[in-house]
């Protein structure tokens, strides 16, 4: 039972006692039955009358239970809408009073996570605001009078911390173009001119904005002062330069050009005033030296043009060259100058060209040098010294020309005239050492009057016109060059003796026209060889004879016939060939043999 049961036995029983002890009372003193019958009812209105009071109390707590009940009940409801969370259900059995009791409970938990991401939110809302003034960005679209959910405060935070980030990145890259745009300012001496460039330089780098369009300003000013030092570096390299060649043709002393080396290192306005002071003090100077400056630029021409292998009709093309001038005026000074820097461009743009000829006209300078060495009756004076150069130069002008990158386009491939004014004399170098060998090349001292008596005979008797090589040449060549070209082209073929560079391919180079059948043809001679050969270190060399002509076989005294290709296209075929000729010889034939 419980205790307030029993307490309810008690008061009771002391309200029984207690009537009884009253009625105890009445008897005594004699009280009629009327008294008593009033003083009872008396008795029971005033307990009555307190239970009910009591009662009445007791349904009040009872209501306002209840209603708070409902009131915790409806804030718990509103307050999972706002915070997004899922509603607790209520554990069953639990008396109203202990259900206010977890439902308060519950309630004040509920307000404490609101209250928390409404801070949040507004702390949010705080950086995020500061942040969008600075990067001048918008704001984030959020609500800022409801209770945002975690997620929604998640993505906020992580906006507020890219924002952050971006802030960071771009105060970096404000400070780096700040500091570029001050450098370039100073080393241009300028000062700020417009109110962003002063905004720029002057105020604080906190109370920058640095939107996008601010830091594409920046970028362009700081292209644009980037383009001014970059003309400045152009003006004064080339202020530089032209005072360099000034300098050079003036002849200015040491001790002058001393005096503007501080403006020859730095780029900056007051270099570039210099250089410019310089250059018009030494462009008054150069007028007054007119002549001079003609004769030194025309040494420089003529450096270029051989550098360029001009012929002389490309050199004729530039006729104030030539001109003997009485009064030399500004005007021939510009037409020189303009032609060096043609010159110049034309250079730089075929280099490789130009110094893969000049490498092969060196191989083939060496060549002809060995090739009259191993001709000239005093060799046997020196049986030394000379084969390894001469293995050497054997492959050198026939593989140099691969280099220049002229063979791949084919002898008869008609050039552009771009090229042919870029490559020597209008033609490439194989082209017209080929015409000039197959032409009319003089014949070496054993192929005298005799050798070409027999071929006008032959033409003879055969109904034939007698042609030279160059005529031949000359109707073979190609129809690209000049009229002046050709000119000098059959001068070389009349007067072969001028060139010695054309001799020696003479015998090597195949005949135009000709059948290859017809070019290997092979001699036998009657007793001893009528060749002598002289081996020096692996290097072999055939020694004509002055009484036979150059033959493409050569037969001993064992009778064995050995025949050389005539038609072999360079010297390292030729002398393949008479490699394995001599290889083939069973007799000895060297320089110690006797003739008959």
């Amino acid at each position: 039972m419980r205790k307030s049961e029993l307490h309810a036995g008690e008061s009771v029983a002391s309200l029984s006692n207690a009537l009884i002890h009253l009625k105890d009372i009445w008897e005594k003193v004699g009280i009629p039955e009327e008294q008593r019958l009033i003083r009872t009812e008396v008795f029971t209105q005033h307990i009555k009358s307190m239970l009910d009071l009591m009662i009445e109390e007791e349904e009040g707590m009872k209501k306002r239970v209840e209603n708070s009940l409902e009131t915790c009940r409806k804030e718990l409801d509103q307050l999972c809408v706002e915070l997004g969370m899922p509603g607790v259900p209520e554990a069953a059995g639990l008396t109203m009073l202990q259900l206010e009791k977890d439902r308060r409970a519950r309630l004040e938990l509920m307000l404490r996570h609101k209250k928390e991401r409404m801070d949040d939110l507004r702390a949010l809302v705080e950086s995020d605001g500061d942040l969008c003034d600075v990067l001048g960005a918008a704001p984030f679209s959020i609500d800022h009078n409801r209770v945002p959910s975690v997620e929604q405060l998640d993505g906020f935070r992580s906006h507020v911390g890219d924002l952050a980030a971006e802030k960071r990145r771009r105060q970096a890259e404000f400070v780096s173009l700040k500091e570029q745009i001050v450098a370039s300012m100073e080393d241009l001496e300028r000062l700020p001119e417009t109110s962003f460039e002063r905004d720029v330089v002057c105020e604080d780098e906190d109370a920058f904005c640095l939107s996008h369009d601010n830091i594409g300003r920046l970028k362009l000013l700081l292209t644009r002062l980037e383009d001014c030092k970059a003309e400045n570096r152009r003006r004064c390299a080339a202020y530089r330069l032209k005072i360099q060649e000034l300098w050079e043709r003036l002849q200015t002393p040491q001790e002058e050009r001393e005096a503007s080396s501080p403006h020859m290192v730095h780029c900056k306005k007051e270099n570039v005033e210099a250089l410019r002071a310089e250059l018009e003090r030494l462009e008054a100077l150069k007028m007054r030296s007119i002549r001079s400056f003609v004769e030194a630029i025309r040494a420089e021409v003529a450096v270029l043009w051989d550098k360029c292998f001009y012929n002389a009709g490309q050199r004729r093309e530039f006729g104030v060259y030539y001109e003997e001038e009485d009064a030399f005026t500004e005007e021939l000074l510009l037409r020189h100058e303009a032609e060096v820097s043609t010159l110049k461009r034309r250079y730089e743009t075929h280099r490789p060209l130009f110094e893969g000829v000049a490498r092969w006209r060196e191989n083939w300078t060496l060549f002809l040098e060995l090739d009259r060495k191993a001709n000239d009756p005093a060799r046997l004076n020196n049986r030394g010294g000379e084969p390894p150069q001469g293995a050497e130069a054997e492959g050198g002008p026939a593989e140099e020309p691969a280099q220049v990158g002229e063979e791949p386009e084919g002898p008869d491939r008609p050039l552009g005239a771009g090229v042919r004014r870029a490559v020597p004399g209008g033609r490439r170098p194989v082209r017209r050492l080929h015409q000039a060998a197959v032409g009319g090349l003089p014949r070496r001292e054993g192929e005298g009057e005799d050798g070409e008596a027999d071929e006008e005979d032959q033409a003879v008797r055969g109904g034939g016109e007698v042609r030279s090589g160059g005529e031949d040449a000359v109707k073979e060549a190609p129809g690209d060059g000049s009229h002046a070209e050709q000119g000098e082209e059959a001068q070389r073929r009349r007067h072969p003796q001028q060139h010695p560079e054309l001799r020696l391919w003479e015998h090597y180079l195949p005949q135009r026209g000709v059948p290859a059948a017809s070019r290997r043809q092979s001699l036998s001679v009657n007793g001893k060889a009528s060749h002598s050969m002289e081996r020096n270190k692996g290097y072999t060399t055939p020694l004509p004879d002055k009484n036979t002509p150059n033959v493409g076989a050569i037969k001993c005294q064992d009778n064995h016939d050995f025949t050389f290709s005539t038609s072999a296209g360079t010297y390292s075929d030729f002398a393949r060939d008479l490699s394995k000729a001599t290889k083939a010889e069973t007799n000895p034939l060297n320089s110690t043999c006797s003739h008959h």
